[in-house]
């Protein structure tokens, strides 16, 4: 990589008007740069908020399954051989 300096042989060009239209330019670019680096920085840390917050959701849910789980009756605990019927009472009395 080199610098043209060919517009330096014409000596009825003006260069500081060249040196003008170019400046501009650079100084939009790196201004527009760093406006959109702190919109990405922002928007970084906007995001690891969200992802704690969902972090945070998730296991508050599953913190709150277990305990719903934990209360059930023992009648409606499914898979455990429990039944709403209980089993038939002994014959303690026989008849005379």
């Amino acid at each position: 990589v080199g610098w043209d300096w060919s517009y330096m042989a014409n000596d009825e060009e003006d260069h500081a008007l060249v040196a003008d239209e170019v400046a501009p330019t650079e100084f939009a670019l790196m201004a527009n740069t760093s406006s959109e680096s702190k919109k990405l920085e922002t928007l970084q840390q906007e995001e690891e908020g969200v992802d704690g917050k969902l972090a945070g959701l998730l296991t508050a849910s599953k913190d709150l399954d277990n305990l719903i789980k934990s209360q059930r009756s023992k009648k409606n605990k499914e898979g455990l051989g429990y039944t709403a019927v209980p089993p038939p009472t002994a014959q303690l009395y026989l008849s005379p």
